[in-house]
């Protein structure tokens, strides 16, 4: 399933300068790229860049209105990307499939 479709907003939380953030900074860049921006132009991307302790994050909204937040410190942009499909791939049966039922989330 392509996971766009199901996602509203992406907001991203991390310190440039601190290590573990490799994967967060990937995904952050391909959210805005323009092929994401041209075919998605609805979605909404919250960049907020802070400076300390704070690990960084990634807060996903989609589009039945459940948030999840990712711990994105260590994490490649696929295992955060895997994060993110796999709530996604719900929604696609959701809405293919007659009667399915959203299970709860973790």
């Amino acid at each position: 399933a392509d996971l766009a479709p199901f996602v509203k907003t992406v907001s991203i939380k991390f310190d440039a300068a601190a290590d573990g953030t490799m994967g967060v900074k990937e995904l952050w860049r391909q959210v805005v790229g323009p092929k994401i921006r041209a075919k998605y132009p609805k979605l909404v991307v919250d960049l907020k860049l802070t400076e300390g302790l704070e690990d960084p994050t990634t807060t996903v909204v989609f589009s039945d209105d459940t948030s999840i937040v990712l711990d994105a410190k260590d994490k490649s942009v696929d295992e955060l990307y895997t994060e993110i499909q796999d709530y996604a791939s719900v929604l696609d049966r959701k809405q293919n499939i007659p009667d399915y039922e959203v299970p709860a989330l973790p």
